[in-house]
């Protein structure tokens, strides 16, 4: 979510009203090429969560994936 990844900048950066205007969203981690079929790892600084995944463990995947694309 916005909030989330505000958070992780500064404690209260994200205003309550920003935060009310943009609620937490979910959204695959894989997307298709359409014309070659092959996937793409799309990982946004608002991600905190994997659906389906207990809290931390869904934490953990996307920390690990985002050292492993940004190594």
């Amino acid at each position: 979510s916005y909030a989330h990844s505000r958070s992780k900048v500064a404690t209260g950066l994200a205003t309550t009203e920003e935060v009310d205007a943009l609620p937490p969203v979910c959204w695959r981690m894989v997307w298709r090429n359409p014309v070659n079929g092959r996937g793409a790892l799309y990982l946004a600084s608002h991600a905190y969560g994997v659906e389906g995944m207990d809290a931390d463990a869904g934490k953990a995947l996307i920390e690990q994936l985002t050292e492993a694309a940004t190594a």
